[in-house]
């Protein structure tokens, strides 16, 4: 009984999947009507990069202004100066040379 129900479905499929079959020569003369309606490949293609290329500028222009609109060094406030120690006096100890007494003898 299974195989009965198996064969019928599988015919009544095939029968459905036959009557839907597309046309093979009209999708072949619809593609070809339409590759020649087409006016020129080659416009398409410029205007395809031209827009590519737009499209990167404008998405790496946004990308700077928000860059720069979230950056807090528009008006930098000026560092007020360190200030550095004071200088100090050379040390004593090597400046002037001393000059060694010589032992008595």
């Amino acid at each position: 009984m299974i195989d009965h129900d198996e064969d019928f479905l599988r015919s009544e499929m095939r029968q459905v999947l036959d009557s839907r079959a597309p046309d093979r020569t009209a999708m072949l003369n619809r593609i070809a009507a339409n590759r020649a309606a087409s006016a020129s490949p080659q416009r398409g293609r410029v205007a395809r990069l031209a827009g590519s290329a737009l499209a990167v500028l404008v998405v790496l222009g946004i990308g700077g202004v928000a860059r720069y609109a979230l950056a807090d060094d528009h008006n930098p406030t000026p560092a007020a100066p360190q200030r550095s120690p004071p200088p100090r006096p050379p040390s004593r100890a090597w400046w002037p040379p001393r000059r060694r007494r010589r032992a008595a003898k």
